[in-house]
């Protein structure tokens, strides 16, 4: 697989589902966010299209915690993180599965 990145989202994130890629399979090559808010807040990753994300519902496939005004470079592995769904879509949330919005800055890429 090549490792060109062929995709790339920056921008707000919060209580709406945001559709990032409704290809198929990702991979993600690398997160980096800020919560922008005073409390914990929750990137909430699904690897499926937003169409079929129902917040407090659904089960995301990662939930990342952030603490209260602070940012979070994820280290992902040079092969990447798989994510063998329909898509891939994200949500920012103040709890790890729940469905109230809270503002987190992103910035990641993926390739399919």
């Amino acid at each position: 697989m090549s490792s060109t990145i062929k995709q790339l989202f920056t921008g707000q994130v919060a209580g709406t589902v945001i559709a990032l890629d409704n290809n198929g399979p990702t991979t993600l090559r690398w997160l980096t966010f800020l919560n922008t808010t005073a409390a914990v807040a929750y990137l909430q990753i699904f690897n499926i299209a937003a169409a079929s994300v129902t917040l407090g519902t659904t089960a995301p496939t990662l939930s990342i915690g952030v603490p209260a005004s602070a940012a979070l470079v994820l280290a992902i592995p040079e092969a990447g993180q798989h994510m063998r769904g329909s898509g891939l879509s994200c949500a920012g949330t103040t709890t790890r599965a729940g469905l109230t919005g809270a503002a987190l800055d992103l910035n990641i890429g993926w390739n399919l």
